[in-house]
């Protein structure tokens, strides 16, 4: 009765909202403008428990800066971490690093040139005081950043290295190539890092008018979601931020015009260290009518999407044959700028045939363009389509805190429709039906015109790799109108995925696993299943299987083909079906399975909706019963994969990589970064062999389910799809072939030729012993404390690099190892310098131990992110495999808060000590070669 209620209740808005032609804002949030004309958006939500993300949104960016301005919008960024009204110096980091609020991880911010964005997400919200101090961060953002002369030129460094760091290959051909693409418009001189004069030289007068003149009430919204009363917190942002006073006299916020443009603007860049060809052709059109509120606008973004669907489904169609015409492609309709959208497709081309992926692009541009779509093609998107937004609601109760967030921050900036999950999966399930093919096709070929049409080449620039003219490309692009092209047919088998089902075996043993609240079945083929059932998503199961061997049970010659047997085999379809008729036959189910193929194991992982859990296992009984091997497939990818790594070696950072790979296997011949060489190695009958064999026996497998799945309901599928799999009863496990990292010192320089000088360190320091809770929390704990030490010292003090890192490893298979890494870039001629502190801080560690501060903010962000984690199905599908593979339960809620607790000075220095053996550690540093 209550379920006949509902629907009629949601009918009966359905209709109102058509009535008046209005997509409404979703009524769960509170939206409102302040006297001084800051936006603010609040709502209340569950996920995760007892957190909430506070962001400040300003409607500024990179574009409204003058040349003597050039990079100081995202200066500006940089300078509100380094001291406001309320939290002097770092006083910002420091407040969140205490309670458990992580820089980099919880707390960020970005700059484009249209909008700059401030985050601090999962916030403690238990706690009132926090919350007070995270709504005085957001309020000090908004207009009290203190801007102080010895730490704008502190942050010179920092800036000058994130630079550095970005200007990659990709970075050069876009600058390269911007100023064709946004001809005649602000954009085309703007690249929002800057320029290195104006970042190094700017007077502080320069910046800090930047910051009076654009960082101001009404062109700024704040936005909190969160587990907390909305009500109460809307009082409080009202009552805070609007002591803020309105800006006097405030400049207008322009909005840049992108020009049209009669003939193609074509550009074509290349670079040294460029590792893929990559061709755009765009389409710009007028961007809609900034009010988009009628139900119209909702309908166009659902043709819109249902467009690059088919579109993208067409695309990726042409990579199955055996000589693909491109690596990848897609294509979807966007924003260019706030003032011109585009419709674009995208290749990443062959790099012996660059021609080839522009026409390829041009032709089913121009296909569409005459032909449009058909309908089968739009019954599947729109299947497709609905299905997701079903599955988003049922899960409408458990939607993250960030899902909220970016909608509301792209219906401030630029009023894009907000209506809530619930408005928008009912109107879509009366709009969606709705849509014909001709609307579509109509849609799409207003889209693809003669004019404001614009083509850019990027890639590698090496001998043998030929680029068209300019003057070729704009005759590709005629011939295209012109050619003979055939419309697209579209081939759908209507065959069942599998004919019959399969013969049950029957579960003989079951058994509930109290300390982790799961249910273990045995069946008769020997196979082992594990199901939690979670409340975390209401419309979420997810998979995981393995068993032990993996490639390690082959010779090291099999190694190239086991590396890309996972690749080969998820591109090769199941049984009758190819990928693509895969994919045709799976429209409107959202069921994904992906075997592998790892060192020690094989198996599987998936995902499926509640409704289409027995598409999961059906799909996971063919990948054991019928997979399919097609020797065209195979040479397609290997055609594709080819093409990705033809240039790795030109590109410094692919080499220094592989270097760090192949020293930390000490140089085992079974551990080889994949290259052209190692690539001419793979072989379609090893992968054969090694899929057939170690997929040939389901009896030592585990299977682990975790989500909302309904055990009673599941049991029977189970039994039909895995309990008949096949059983031989062999009793494997893997091999130990020996792989370790060098117990030695190694201390190697690696030079090449570089575009951009830059430096990058690499050290680890490797050892042996006893895998255990203990030494775990120990070494993340050192790792956690370092990453604060060096961020401080080689970042904020030294401004030396833009972003310092150290991460632990620990493992108990094959061997019980460890390595503590530390990574940052640099400018080659402060590696000598920078990298002694990395070493100083270690012994400083070892001879000292951490200090209270650090080893609380270490204790702090330990227990927010187990509690965070403890409400997550991937923590805990993770959880349980590790609980079975390493005979640890990592979840025992009160052993690790009690480990957590009692984590002591001591015990960390004495870890340190054990773990940094100055007798072995490795040393890489890449360098440029000196001219």
């Amino acid at each position: 009765m209550r379920k006949t209620i509902l629907l009629v209740g949601a009918l009966l808005i359905s209709v109102g909202i058509f009535a008046q032609k209005q997509v409404p804002l979703d009524p769960k949030v509170k939206k409102g403008t302040l006297e001084n004309g800051m936006t603010y958006y609040i709502r209340s939500n569950q996920m995760p428990k007892e957190r909430a993300d506070f962001y400040i949104v300003h409607n500024v960016g990179a574009s409204l800066e003058t040349d003597a301005q050039n990079g100081l919008a995202h200066f500006c960024e940089h300078m509100a971490f380094n001291g406001t009204k309320n939290f002097p110096k770092k006083g910002v980091l420091n407040f969140l690093e205490k309670i458990g609020v992580k820089f980099g991880h919880n707390v960020n911010a970005f700059t484009s040139t249209d909008v700059t964005c401030y985050n601090l997400s999962d916030v403690p919200v238990t706690n009132p005081e926090y919350v007070d101090s995270a709504l005085l961060v957001l309020h000090d953002w908004s207009n009290y950043v203190s801007f102080e002369s010895e730490e704008i030129d502190a942050e010179r460094g920092v800036i000058h290295e994130e630079w550095r760091s970005r200007r990659n290959a990709d970075f050069r051909m876009s600058k390269a190539t911007m100023p064709v693409i946004y001809k005649g418009s602000k954009y085309a001189e703007r690249d929002v890092i800057g320029e290195l004069d104006v970042i190094d030289n700017c007077s502080y007068e320069t910046m800090r008018s930047f910051y009076r003149d654009w960082y101001r009430p009404d062109l700024q919204a704040i936005i909190i979601v969160g587990d907390f009363d909305a009500e109460k917190m809307e009082k409080q942002v009202v009552d805070l931020f609007s002591k803020i006073p309105a800006a006097v006299n405030p400049k207008e916020r322009t909005l840049f015009e992108l020009p049209d443009n009669k003939e193609p603007l074509i550009a074509i860049a290349s670079d040294k260290e460029a590792r893929n060809a990559q061709i755009r052709v765009m389409y710009k059109n007028d961007i809609v009518s900034p009010e988009k509120k009628d139900i119209s606008y909702l309908r166009s973004l659902y043709i819109q999407n249902l467009i690059e669907m088919m579109l993208g489904d067409r695309l990726s169609e042409k990579t199955q044959s055996e000589n693909p015409p491109y690596v990848y492609a897609f294509g979807y309709y966007g924003e260019m700028v706030r003032t011109k959208s585009a419709f674009t497709t995208l290749s990443v081309a062959k790099l012996d045939n660059i021609d080839l992926g522009l026409t390829t692009l041009l032709e089913e541009n121009e296909r569409i363009k005459r032909y449009g779509f058909v309908s089968s093609e739009l019954d599947r998107a729109k299947a497709d389509l609905l299905s997701r937004l079903e599955k988003a609601f049922n899960d409408r109760d458990k939607q993250k805190n960030e899902s909220y967030v970016w909608e509301y921050f792209e219906n401030f900036l630029t009023n894009e429709p907000a209506p809530g999950i619930e408005m928008e999966y009912q109107i879509a399930q009366m709009l969606l039906p709705a849509i014909k093919v001709d609307e579509v096709n109509a849609k799409v070929q207003s889209w693809i015109h003669d004019d404001n049409m614009v083509v850019s080449i990027t890639g590698p620039k090496k001998e043998g790799v030929v680029y068209p003219t300019k003057k070729k490309v704009a005759e590709y692009i005629l011939e295209s109108r012109k050619k003979d092209i055939k419309a697209y047919k579209d081939n759908v088998s209507t065959e069942p995925l599998i004919a019959e089902a399969p013969k049950a075996g029957k579960v003989i043993d079951s058994r509930v696993n109290e300390e982790l609240d799961a249910t273990i079945w045995k069946l008769e083929n020997g196979l082992q299943v594990i199901i939690k059932k979670t409340d975390f998503q209401d419309d979420e199961i997810m998979m995981k299987a393995y068993s032990y061997g993996g490639s390690s049970l082959y010779p090291a010659e099999y190694m190239p083909s086991a590396d890309l047997l996972g690749v080969i085999v998820g591109e090769s379809g199941l049984a009758s079906f190819d990928k693509t008729s895969l994919q045709k036959k799976l429209a409107g189910k959202v069921a994904s399975v992906s075997p592998y193929v790892s060192e020690l194991m094989e198996g599987f992982n998936g995902r499926s909706s509640v409704k289409d859990f027995e598409t999961l296992l059906q799909l996971t009984n063919l990948y054991f019963t019928n997979p399919r091997f097609d020797e065209s497939t195979y040479k397609g990818v290997m055609n594709r994969y080819a093409a990705v790594i033809q240039n790795k070696s030109a590109n410094p950072m692919s080499c220094f990589g592989d270097s760090i790979r192949t020293v930390m296997a000490d140089h085992n011949p079974r551990v080889k970064p994949m290259n052209n060489d190692l690539l001419k190695k793979v072989e379609f009958s090893k992968i054969q062999k090694i899929y057939k064999d170690r997929f040939a026996d389901a009896s030592d497998f585990t299977f682990i389910f975790v989500g909302n799945i309904d055990i009673e309901t599941a049991k029977p599928m189970i039994e039909s799809y895995l309990g008949s799999l096949p059983s031989m009863n062999r009793k494997e496990d893997f091999k130990d072939n020996g792989v370790r990292p060098p117990y030695r010192i190694v201390d190697r320089d690696i030079f090449m030729n570089m575009e951009t000088p830059k430096a990058s360190v690499y050290v680890s320091f490797v050892g042996e012993t006893e895998y255990d809770c203990n030494t775990r929390l120990c070494l993340e704990t050192i790792s956690h404390i370092l990453d604060l030490r060096y961020t401080e010292e080689i970042r904020e003090k030294e401004g030396g690099t833009y972003g310092v890192s150290a991460w632990e490893e620990f493992d108990k298979i094959p061997y019980e190892g460890y390595s503590m890494n530390m990574y940052f870039d640099c400018d080659p001629e402060k590696v000598e310098k920078l990298k002694s502190i990395i070493y100083s801080e270690i012994e400083k560690l070892k001879k000292e131990g951490p200090s209270d501060v650090d080893l609380d903010k270490a204790r702090k962000y330990f227990q927010k992110s187990r509690e965070e984690n403890l409400r997550k199905n991937k923590f805990w599908i993770n959880a349980l495999e590790h609980n079975y593979i390493y005979d640890e339960n990592i979840v025992a809620s009160k052993n690790y808060d009690e480990i957590v607790k009692n984590l002591t000075a001591k015990m960390i220095q004495k870890a340190a000590k054990k773990i940094f053996n100055n007798n072995q550690h490795v040393e890489i540093v890449l360098k440029p070669k000196k001219s």
